[in-house]
């Protein structure tokens, strides 16, 4: 059997193939910086030289799906108003109010003659001492009785009432501190 040559390394075979090995890829390296990748590398006179006429339009395609509802436009501005309308006829009179009497009563414990009163008279009403006001001698029986300050009465007074017996009641006002006061209010007996 014969004796494969030995092969020795020396200086000018491993010159020999480094130079092959760095001719072969400096082409490659070479060839890399020309290739062309994006139209931006070309000269737009180029481009538009390369670039067809328009073909003739195709076939209409067939319509798409339905799209969803947009959302909802803004109101319209408001009409014209209507005509007036012609008059109702006049309604049913209305069943008689519940109060048996009502008053204005000034601080002095006299009945205020610029405002209605009904049913009370200024015999009924008498100031029996600072903030108490008690009407007697009323002309029908004391169920309940309402109150309310007047106007100009100082700020959180506060009044009370109470049904003292068939013909009579009480009414109460207080100032801030709790004290008596002497006020102007209104009253409702029913």
């Amino acid at each position: 059997m014969p004796k494969s040559p030995r092969r020795h390394l020396n200086y000018a075979n491993v010159t020999a193939t480094l130079a092959l090995v760095l001719a072969m890829s400096g082409g490659a390296l070479a060839a890399k910086h020309y290739l062309i990748n994006s139209t931006k590398q070309i000269s737009p006179k180029v481009l538009k030289a390369l670039r067809g006429k328009a073909g003739k339009a195709g076939p209409t395609g067939n319509a798409g799906a339905t799209g969803k509802e947009g959302p909802a436009g803004k109101d319209g501005r408001d009409g014209a108003p209507g005509a007036t309308g012609k008059e109702g006829t006049r309604g049913p009179e209305g069943a008689p109010g519940s109060a048996l009497a009502y008053a204005h009563v000034n601080a002095n414990g006299t009945l205020d003659t610029t405002n209605t009163s009904s049913n009370i008279e200024s015999a009924n009403v008498k100031l029996v001492g600072t903030g108490l006001y008690e009407f007697t001698g009323l002309s029908f029986p004391v169920h309940s009785i309402d109150v309310t300050l007047g106007f100009g009465n100082p700020v959180n007074s506060d009044v009370e009432a109470r049904v003292l017996g068939n013909s009579s009641a009480e009414v109460a006002v207080r100032d801030s501190k709790g004290v008596t006061a002497d006020a102007n209010f209104y009253v409702v007996f029913n």
